[in-house]
């Protein structure tokens, strides 16, 4: 992928249901905004952050599952630890993937960050989804770079 340069990557588990939503509730759910959140479109990504309480040296973007929202995953994880993620010195960043026809689904949209042939270890991925992919996070990477973020201290959690 062409994120491997841009990153170190860190592996974690973040459970979601697929959901089959209808497009307009989709839409509605990705314009959705709540206190304390700041919607952002970088790269056609819209993302939640939640701001250093003090200077911004490093940068967590956490991936959210499939179905959801990168507001999803922030409420998840609130109310999981009973509190926002908030650091000293790192900026947490939550984007939304874009939705897209999803074949699992039989075509209908969702945000997912790339789409499969079905769900199964033994399948392979649809490529051409996660070169779209890598390039809306290469730019959300390189958009922290620009803010003076080094490459080494962004990290990338799905």
């Amino acid at each position: 992928l062409h994120l491997l340069p841009y990153l170190t990557a860190v592996h974690a588990t973040h459970s979601s249901l697929i959901t089959s939503q209808p497009q307009h509730a989709l839409a509605r759910t990705i314009q959705e905004t709540g206190v304390g959140i700041t919607p952002v479109v970088m790269a056609a990504l819209q993302r939640c952050v939640t701001a250093p309480a003090g200077r911004h040296t490093a940068s967590v973007i956490f991936l959210h599952g499939s179905g959801d929202t990168g507001q999803g995953l922030r409420e998840w994880i609130k109310q999981t630890l009973k509190q926002d993620l908030v650091f000293q010195h790192i900026k947490v960043v939550y984007p939304t993937a874009l939705a897209r026809p999803y074949t699992p689904m039989m075509g209908a949209l969702s945000t997912v960050w790339f789409d499969r042939y079905k769900i199964s270890n033994d399948c392979p991925e649809h490529l051409e989804s996660i070169e779209s992919m890598s390039q809306n996070l290469g730019d959300l990477i390189d958009e922290e770079v620009k803010n003076g973020i080094p490459k080494n201290r962004i990290i990338l959690d799905t």
